[in-house]
């Protein structure tokens, strides 16, 4: 069944906060994305998390990975009793988004909807990559395609849930994230929160890459100020201390080389 999902960590009723679902990136399974990072931090920070394996490792159609999305938030909503806060990373954030758009029904399950250096606009990368052929996703990537297109015609979000797009100037594969368009960035429709934010805005000297951001201490903190709080991430609420940390504390001994 194409909308099956693989769980992982079953929710269970009584949970005192949100569960988190991770979507993972392009080319890459929930363990490559986040074992080393948002798997460690979110068990000791109390959330209990779940993860969803897409289809082709997210290199097929971004609609059919789409639909895991749904089913796996349906699932987490109904076991816990509870809203969903949904993570992406890189084309991770672009499943919820379309799920969020033509499935309603899920506007009141998801609590947050964070996107970590997601090509809402498309990634000008993709362009040498797909010069003769390349996987249905990365066309669905290129800047202008039907699929980005489609997804963000008219409204760039939808209410319900709260929103946080967080993302890096310094960027190596999603690009550009420079003014006065970041890629990234999305655009509120009328009633919704959103924040939509560089971590160079709140640490000047932040210099993360693109698979750097999972354990930047900057994203981190917005993330967890976005999860901990109604409403999207507020950098006005990140202490500049957060400035002197390059990695999200407790993460040293699981870096190795991903970084």
């Amino acid at each position: 069944d194409r909308k099956s999902t693989r769980l992982k960590e079953c929710t269970i009723r009584g949970l005192r906060r949100d569960p988190v679902l991770l979507v993972p990136a392009t080319a890459a399974d929930p363990t490559t994305t986040y074992a080393w990072n948002y798997e460690i931090t979110l068990p000791k920070a109390g959330y209990r998390f779940c993860t969803v394996t897409l289809p082709e490792t997210s290199l097929g159609d971004i609609q059919v990975g789409a639909q895991y999305v749904v089913a796996a938030v349906r699932a987490m909503a109904k076991a816990s009793g509870r809203k969903v806060a949904v993570i992406g990373m890189s084309q991770g954030g672009l499943q919820p988004r379309w799920a969020l758009r033509f499935w309603p029904d899920l506007r009141t399950k998801v609590s947050d909807e964070i996107s970590l250096a997601t090509p809402h606009h498309g990634t000008t990368i993709v362009n040498p990559l797909c010069a003769a052929s390349c996987a249905a996703s990365l066309w669905q990537m290129k800047p202008g395609s039907k699929f980005l297109t489609a997804l963000n015609r008219g409204s760039e979000t939808v209410p319900g849930p709260d929103w946080s797009t967080i993302f890096t100037r310094t960027d190596d594969v999603v690009t550009p994230e420079a003014d006065p368009r970041p890629t990234s960035a999305l655009r509120a429709a009328r009633g919704v929160k959103l924040t939509s934010v560089a971590v160079q805005s709140i640490c000047p000297a932040d210099t993360a890459t693109h698979v750097g951001l999972l354990p930047d201490a900057v994203a981190s903190a917005l993330v967890f100020d976005a999860l901990g709080h109604a409403g999207p991430a507020r950098p006005s609420r990140i202490g500049r201390a957060v400035c002197g940390q390059e990695f999200t504390p407790g993460l040293e001994a699981a870096l190795g080389t991903k970084v």
